[in-house]
């Protein structure tokens, strides 16, 4: 992955060179709100609860380079904070389930901003992005609830004999550190992602950028062993999902 990415930064680099444009480098910092949800729900065989509305903010620092003040090569490092809230009635008793998993998200994309972007052209245009990236978990906490009161995971999962795994979590519990859950999930994710946005300059050199930006995980984030069929006896990989507005003000060098 990395060998993949540098060498996707120095051959874009090489086809600006060559194409003779003008170049700047930018700097900026970001922040957003994304709605995050855990595609295939990782309930362990218990039955499956319904969703409930998750969002959370995000911050970071983004730098890169800009070829004619059109194509774009951005990098940075994001606070990522995502994860899936849960909730059903079943047998007159409200289960619920809080999943947090906070990344630190490194992206890489390509952007290109549409129309005339000619040095000193200030107008506002429309941009789109395509890019990856690799998100390293640095905590994960899941909640669990009866009523509202409360529990361990072993005693919501031993809750109606609901499921049919429940000697393979009490033997994974046991081995586990629940108190950050972190064992119960993948230490790296990775993904893909895309934008739609507009950029105005507000002075010379300094941009705002207001973008939409979904991203999907290609990873499972559940852990190998934790890796326990559903209650239909079947395993799906469980995947992030994130989309929300983000805004960025970049300082553009050389413009």
């Amino acid at each position: 992955m990395k060998k993949f990415i540098k060498l996707l930064t120095f051959s874009i680099f090489l086809f600006f060179q060559n194409q003779n444009l003008q170049a700047q480098v930018f700097v900026g910092g970001d922040a957003a709100y994304f709605l995050s949800t855990i595609v295939n729900q990782n309930n362990y065989g218990f039955s499956e609860l319904d969703y409930e509305f998750t969002g959370k903010p995000a911050f970071g620092l983004s730098f890169g380079y800009a070829g004619f003040n059109k194509h774009h090569v951005q990098a940075g490092v994001k606070l990522l904070r995502l994860g899936q809230k849960y909730s059903s009635k079943l047998d007159n008793v409200t289960h619920s389930r809080n999943v947090e998993l906070n990344y630190i998200m490194i992206p890489l994309s390509y952007k290109m901003v549409f129309g005339d972007t000619e040095t000193n052209s200030y107008a506002t245009r429309a941009f789109f992005s395509i890019g990856g990236y690799v998100s390293l978990l640095s905590r994960a906490e899941t909640t669990w609830t009866l009523e509202r009161d409360d529990v361990s995971l072993v005693d919501f999962h031993q809750s109606q004999n609901r499921n049919g795994n429940i000697l393979g979590i009490i033997q994974l519990a046991n081995g586990s550190d629940l108190e950050e859950d972190k064992d119960q999930f993948e230490s790296i994710d990775f993904g893909v992602t895309f934008s739609l946005g507009v950029r105005t300059f507000l002075s010379e050199g300094m941009a705002l950028n207001l973008e939409l930006l979904s991203g999907y995980g290609l990873g499972d984030l559940n852990a190998e062993e934790w890796r326990l069929n559903n209650s239909s006896g079947a395993y799906d990989a469980s995947n992030n999902a994130f989309g929300g507005v983000q805004m960025g003000l970049h300082y553009y060098f050389g413009l």
